[in-house]
């Protein structure tokens, strides 16, 4: 039995969104294990430019758009985090840094995840720290697809 629950919503309701939720969710699961990390929910939302920037205003005093907005909520006993991941700041991004729209949502899944476990991103040191916590979750995904290949979808 799962320790966390994984949720994840398109509310963009537009695109097709390529993922195997199935291994990211797995992904989570051992990430959160690792960091011993209390029993809990992760609610994933996938939005638009619109409603980021509305939470981004009305939450954090910042009036522009962004890729992604991390809220851990959780308590001592309970561990609850709210992510939302605005799709076409993902593509936009995608296109600017020239990777495939599939790396960088999967970039921005990880984003999400380790700001909740407290990683940091303002300082260049903590840049770095992230990027290569992004990236090994990013690989660890493709082997994952990679050795899941001939398996169907959860």
């Amino acid at each position: 039995m799962d320790l966390y629950q994984i949720e994840f919503h398109n509310k963009t309701k537009t695109i097709y969104l390529d993922i195997r939720f199935d291994l990211i969710s797995d992904l989570y699961q051992n990430i959160l294990k690792k960091y011993k990390v209390p029993r809990g929910t992760i609610k994933v939302f996938f939005i638009g430019k619109k409603k980021i920037k509305d939470i981004n205003k009305n939450y954090l005093n910042h009036n522009y758009t962004t890729d992604n907005i991390t809220f851990n909520l959780s308590s001592e006993k309970e561990s609850q985090g709210v992510f939302f991941i605005c799709i076409q700041m993902v593509k936009d991004n995608a296109n600017f840094y020239n990777v495939s729209f599939q790396e960088e949502l999967l970039r921005n899944l990880a984003h999400s995840l380790f700001h909740f476990l407290g990683y940091l991103d303002h300082q260049e040191e903590e840049i770095k720290i992230m990027r290569k916590l992004e990236d090994n979750f990013i690989k660890q995904y493709m082997f994952h697809v990679e050795q899941n290949k001939n398996k169907s979808y959860v």
